[in-house]
């Protein structure tokens, strides 16, 4: 495969973002931009303690991980086994808060991939630097920080927060059969249900994730990356007189990290008590964390990528030529559109799947080398600008090209073809979509969209763009100019008075998703007129605030909301959101009582949706199955 250096690099990204992975996820936020819309603790002392560990216990585990990194195509990036005894020392306890010191002994380290001289030296290094003690806090059983040697890799960062995952025991009732608690994993804050299944037996499952660990990195946009997409999270957890005797977690994700493909990663963690091993050193209660790295469970860590050495390993052995040259072959290929179609068809054949997988694979090497030549030869931009002009067949991923490189120069020229008024109109629309979703926008960009909304012709992207970019300028740390792109939607929403531009600039503030949005459209779903009300709905759909959910719960009901389009509304909005109350239950209601038969549907087939993830859900749509048609 080429690009070797590429697919290494972002292997070990992703290996060291991915743990234990995502069950169900809050939706992703979904853009309007056009017309259409481990865990060995030594010790429990109590189960039903709200504090399950004793100061100063001692104990030994027997740790087994793995993580397997494959692309798209199955194909083998990174192989990743650790092996090794876990000691772990209670250094304190105080009130709900417990601090564990922690060493890896005898660590054996395997690793496998594309490059074995390489992966054979990051084997060895990583074996070395796991011998290094770490800390781990807890606060009520759920992982709360780290602490590690300064200078630690990303690697090593990323398989501690694994052990320490699996380390984590919630307050466990002998009378409850089920409980949820709120736990951190290698990708963020996460609901996890257990399940019991006998005395001191209890089956653990992942059911949604209440925010990403790289979800609002804003520290460097570039390597931000989409959410994972969980398949499967599944685990044991097995106790005996108060103390953790085996933490079994599996779990199957799929990312995509730095635009480089679509990457699966499988990653198993087992963590029994060896009660024949030596006990540990006893020095390692006094541990002293001062001088180390403390990482938040929320917070995530990385080695800085080289950008410049990534987008070489995306260039290498090619020319901006080449890649035109691949991308306008790829675009006139009429095998596109049935291949294109079959990339994520579960319907189709072994054959189909593999060409279909070998096609996208073979133009995303090609695309993505595009926002490289852009952001290491500018030079090429005239060269994009040209070949667009003269309608080439790569317009399309050139536009793309320019969007995701996220340079100011590349904004421009988007922005200067979607003002050409000698321009087909399609071009200039596809430039004005990719000026709003592009990466890592400046506040430069987001100001010369706002100006375009006097064109009559741009007036809709302009609005809908803006709400994209105040997402996005917030998300990179930029309060200032996302508010100000806020601001400006909301000053536009008091003097417009037309129902349909009103309806735009509603759905370009559900873009940007800011919590400043929250008063203005609480006060608009007051409003006698039906269309402001279910538009303040749906402006409020990524708003991350426990109030939106009481709005759209309070409006799904029948008795407060008699417009049947608001209360379609509120289960749009509910859509984008996790599965949780008071939503479910006022999905549960309008799925069985609400007067309209598609608000039914609509509400039931949420529901549904959610069940995969929620298997609370799951004997109540068995119970409201017959009285809703099949879909």
């Amino acid at each position: 495969m080429k690009a070797i250096v590429l697919k290494i690099g972002v292997a070990i990204l992703a290996l060291s973002a991915l743990g234990c992975g995502k069950k169900q996820q809050d939706a992703q936020p979904t853009d309007i931009v056009h017309e259409s819309t481990s865990e060995p603790t030594l010790a429990v002392a109590n189960i039903t303690n709200t504090v399950p560990w004793r100061s100063g216990e001692l104990g030994v585990y027997r740790v087994e991980m793995s993580s397997r990194l494959a692309d798209s195509s199955n194909h083998l990036l990174l192989d990743l086994s650790v092996e090794a005894h876990l000691h772990v020392a209670v250094q304190r306890v105080q009130g709900s808060r417990t601090t564990l010191s922690l060493a890896l002994v005898g660590p054996l380290v395997r690793l496998e991939g594309d490059d074995p001289s390489r992966t054979s030296a990051q084997a060895a290094s990583l074996q070395d630097e796991l011998t290094q003690p770490f800390v781990g806090t807890f606060h009520r059983g759920a992982m709360e920080e780290m602490g590690f040697s300064s200078g630690a890799s990303a690697f090593a960062v990323g398989v501690r927060r694994t052990l320490l995952s699996g380390l984590q025991v919630p307050v466990l009732s002998p009378d409850a059969r089920s409980i949820e608690a709120r736990e951190f994993d290698a990708n963020g804050e996460v609901v996890v249900r257990y399940t019991k299944i006998d005395e001191g037996s209890w089956r653990l499952e992942k059911q949604s994730y209440v925010r990403g660990l790289y979800e609002n990195d804003g520290a460097d946009a570039m390597q931000q990356g989409p959410r994972p997409v969980l398949k499967s999270a599944k685990g044991n957890l097995l106790m005996a007189d108060g103390r953790l005797v085996r933490a079994e977690r599996s779990d199957v994700v799929h990312v995509d990290i730095m635009d480089a493909g679509g990457m699966r990663s499988h990653t198993a963690l087992s963590v029994a008590l060896d009660t024949t091993a030596p006990p540990p050193d006893a020095s390692l209660l006094s541990l002293d964390a001062s001088a180390m790295t403390v990482l938040a469970a929320d917070k995530p860590w990385h080695t800085p990528l080289d950008i410049g050495a990534m987008d070489a390993a995306r260039m290498e052995g090619l020319t901006f030529d080449a890649v035109l040259k691949a991308l306008v072959a790829k675009a006139k290929d009429p095998r596109r559109r049935g291949l294109w179609s079959k990339k994520n068809d579960e319907t189709a054949s072994e054959v189909q799947a593999k060409d279909a997988a070998e096609w996208t694979e073979d133009w995303s090497r090609y695309f993505s080398a595009l926002p490289a030549f852009f952001r290491q030869q500018p030079q090429t931009l005239k060269r994009a600008e040209k070949e667009i002009r003269r309608g080439s067949p790569a317009t399309t991923s050139l536009i793309g090209g320019l969007s995701s490189s996220g340079i100011a120069a590349a904004q421009q020229l988007l922005l200067k073809l979607a003002r050409d008024t000698k321009l087909d109109a399609a071009l200039r629309e596809s430039a004005l979509r990719n000026v709003a979703q592009c990466r890592q926008p400046t506040v430069e960009t987001a100001e010369a969209l706002r100006a375009l909304y006097a064109d009559a012709f741009s007036k809709r992207y302009a609005v809908f763009g803006t709400g994209i970019i105040s997402r996005k300028l917030r998300e990179s740390g930029d309060e200032a100019a996302a508010l100000a792109g806020v601001n400006w939607l909301l000053s536009l929403l008091q003097t417009e008075s037309v129902a349909a531009e009103r309806r735009d600039i509603l759905r370009g503030l559900a873009n940007a998703g800011h919590p400043a949005v929250l008063a203005p459209m609480e006060r608009l779903l007051a409003s006698d007129v039906m269309l402001d009300r279910a538009g303040a709905l749906e402006a409020l759909r990524l708003v991350r605030d426990p109030v939106v959910d009481e709005r759209i719960a309070h409006h799904l009901r029948a008795s407060v909301e008699p417009e049947g389009a608001v209360r379609e509304a509120a289960v749009q909005a509910a859509s984008t959101r996790r599965s949780a109350d008071p939503l479910r239950q006022a999905l549960i209601a309008a799925a069985k009582t609400d007067p309209e038969k598609r608000v039914r549907g609509l509400a039931f087939k949420l529901l549904r949706q959610w069940s995969a993830h929620d298997p609370a859900l799951v004997p109540i749509i068995a119970s409201m199955a017959e009285f809703h048609e099949p879909s």
